[in-house]
């Protein structure tokens, strides 16, 4: 591996770390904040929307600014946005203010992290699926390592931040003195039309249920623990499971290449459908486990499947393509965290569309499945 994808996997991992940590706060946020779940829930979704603008202009503009100065703003951004948030945490009078601004930058800087490491690793190594199964397994061990962190200083978050901001304040000083020895991204527009493509709703809706069931887990520990140290802990463990054997599942296809299987595919869709339909049946302990191993599967394949789906059909402008491979998912993120904020008063009518939402999915890969040697656009 050379120096550049050394650098950009390390970026991916934190940026993964970060992200989940973020996650796993929104309880303490809203004690911290003395403002409601709804609110801290609906900015960390607004959040999103910004975030998702701002991964289109990296795809665009990677190849004009360079590798190095991309990864300088994604792994400062990660830095300044924890650094904002931990003086929110102790702000008497501007805390949310400080809270919208940690999430702003969030936004504006690390937001070049995901197309830069799809878009380096698809140059490299076309695509093929193993690159970029590569970079979701390095994004995986961060959300992992995000989580096991979570779970251990749940009651010192303090200490949590600044083991982020001192990890993307040290990659960001290697970044400065470790050359960068890749060749620069090449600055070439997609073969293909400029239309909305019908493939770009696979991710944008698995985004969706995904961050539903992500986002509605801080409301679901909430009923069952009131002391806030204990929902953060209780929100952690949860999502540390799923992350754990999110991660388990792609060391395996990664090992084994049953990525390649149409019906490992196939049955991977079918698993979001299941994990949609039982996220509102869980009751007990068998449910519970259910529900981790579909959703753990499905999180594991899909964004592998669409994402070879979308460079096979799109083979130039890299970045460009990554841009928009994120962009998507990225605005699932922010309608399913919605749709999670909705779910607080219309609990059936949230959980009934995001089981449409993981239909359409599966129909969509059908779909494309049978007409995967066409370029299908509006």
């Amino acid at each position: 591996m050379n120096k550049s994808l050394i650098l950009v996997s390390l970026a991916s991992c934190l940026f993964g770390a970060s992200q989940t940590m973020i996650l796993g706060l929104i309880p303490f946020m809203s004690k911290a904040l003395n403002l409601p779940l709804a609110i801290v829930v609906s900015i960390y979704g607004l959040s999103i929307l910004i975030y998702l603008i701002f991964t289109l202009w990296w795809g665009k503009f990677i190849p004009e600014i360079g590798v190095k100065k991309s990864l300088l703003a994604g792994t400062g951004g990660l830095a300044l946005s924890n650094g904002a948030l931990l003086f929110s945490i102790y702000s008497t009078s501007a805390g949310g203010m400080l809270f919208i601004a940690s999430r702003l930058i969030h936004a504006i800087g690390a937001s070049s992290i995901i197309p830069l490491s799809q878009g380096l690793r698809a140059q490299i190594h076309g695509s093929e699926a193993g690159g970029l199964l590569s970079h979701s397994l390095w994004l995986s061990v961060g959300r992992f390592s995000g989580l096991v962190l979570g779970l251990i200083f749940y009651t010192n978050i303090t200490t949590l931040l600044l083991i982020t901001i001192l990890c993307s304040m040290i990659l960001n000083l290697c970044i400065c003195f470790w050359s960068v020895s890749v060749e620069q991204i090449k600055a070439q527009q997609p073969e293909t039309s400029n239309a909305i493509s019908l493939i770009y709703f696979q991710p944008l809706l698995f985004m969706s249920v995904i961050a539903y069931f992500n986002t509605s887990l801080s409301k679901t520990v909430s009923y069952f623990e009131k002391v806030v140290v204990l929902q953060t802990k209780a929100l952690y463990l949860g999502l540390l499971v799923i992350a754990f054997f999110i991660l388990l599942f792609q060391i395996i296809l990664k090992k084994t290449t049953l990525y390649r299987v149409a019906i490992i595919n196939f049955i991977a869709y079918l698993s979001l459908v299941g994990s949609a339909y039982f996220f509102h049946r869980i009751e007990d302990l068998n449910s519970l486990i259910l529900f981790i191993l579909l959703v753990s599967f499905a999180a594991a394949l899909i964004p592998l499947d669409y994402s070879v789906k979308i460079f096979s059909q799109q083979r130039k402008g890299e970045t460009l393509i990554s841009g928009k491979i994120s962009f998507y998912p990225t605005l699932g993120n922010a309608l399913g965290a919605m749709l999670a904020g909705a779910a607080l008063s219309f609990d059936r009518m949230s959980s009934n569309l995001i089981l449409l939402f993981a239909f359409t999915v599966l129909c969509g890969h059908i779909y494309l499945t049978i007409n995967k040697k066409k370029k299908v656009f509006v």
